[in-house]
């Protein structure tokens, strides 16, 4: 049984793609970056107290960090030549469970960190996270609320405060330089037609007037098999870029994401969203 065992995960790591350079080839979109998984058993060793997957506890470890930092880099200098004022970025995956929040977030962290003024906006109105990523309370307005016009921007955007009084611990986040910079906008209320909500004339006025006070706004969208959501949320954005988690997700998933966002010749010249890199996820 256990010969079995082993014969089935060979088979199926044989269905995923195992490095950058496979990921490469195989979408001929440029890797912006590959992040560390962190995985459970080294999370005891931060001083946050429950969401140690954030940089906010390895400000120290530049194995962690540097990874983050070459990522914004690669998508500063590579996707928008060094300038990178009043600009919206979506992130999505192919499937759910590929750390897309988790990275999202520490992308807003870092260029925070290098003096950026972020926004980050859980756009996921299916699974939203970022509210539980940051420790933060979830019953507040957020961007449906902004959507339906049921609330203010100063209402809806969480700022250093929010952070600090949620639960991701005291002293890592006063130590990390600059989350002062960093603010957040929750899901919001929940929806029945999320999908109608961003096809509205507001969803452009609300994404603008985030742009106007930002100097980037990082949209955490849903994962591309769930919803079409991040295709709607993508025609707001000058860029789109696709988690994949390396030694997980199959490739056939990745190819048909791919194909639904209109990024493969399968897909024509019709109408997607344009992906305009891959962040890879390490998680083998």
């Amino acid at each position: 049984m256990a010969g079995l065992g082993s014969l089935a995960a060979v088979v199926f790591l044989d269905t995923s793609l195992l490095t950058p350079e496979q990921v490469y080839t195989f979408t001929h979109l440029p890797v912006l970056g590959a992040v560390p998984y962190l995985k459970p058993r080294l999370l005891k060793s931060t001083k946050i107290k429950e969401k140690s997957s954030l940089i906010l506890g390895w400000e120290d470890n530049s194995e962690v960090i540097e990874p983050y930092r070459t990522l914004y880099n690669n998508i500063l200098s590579d996707i928008f030549q060094g300038q990178m004022d009043n600009k919206s970025i979506l992130l999505t995956s192919s499937t759910a469970g590929e750390s897309k929040t988790i990275i999202a977030s520490n992308l807003a962290l870092v260029m925070a960190k290098m003096g950026r003024r972020v926004l980050l906006v859980d756009a996921n109105f299916i699974n939203p996270s970022v509210h539980r990523v940051f420790g933060i309370e979830s019953r507040m307005s957020g961007f449906t609320d902004l959507l339906n016009k049921g609330t203010d921007f100063k209402a809806a955007i969480r700022d250093v405060t929010d952070i600090l009084l949620g639960n991701i611990g005291l002293e890592a986040a006063l130590k990390f330089k600059g989350l002062d910079r960093l603010k957040l906008v929750t899901a919001g209320s929940p929806v029945s037609d999320p999908g109608g909500l961003l096809k509205s004339e507001n969803t452009n006025l609300v994404i603008e007037e985030f742009k106007k006070r930002f100097d980037c706004v990082i949209l955490d969208g849903p994962a591309i098999s769930a919803s079409a959501d991040s295709l709607s949320l993508a025609a707001h954005c000058e860029a789109t870029f696709i988690v994949y988690s390396v030694g997980k997700t199959p490739r056939k998933s990745l190819k048909s994401a791919l194909i639904q966002a209109g990024d493969t010749q399968e897909a024509g010249a019709g109408g997607g969203m344009a992906v305009k890199g891959v962040i890879v996820n390490l998680c083998i």
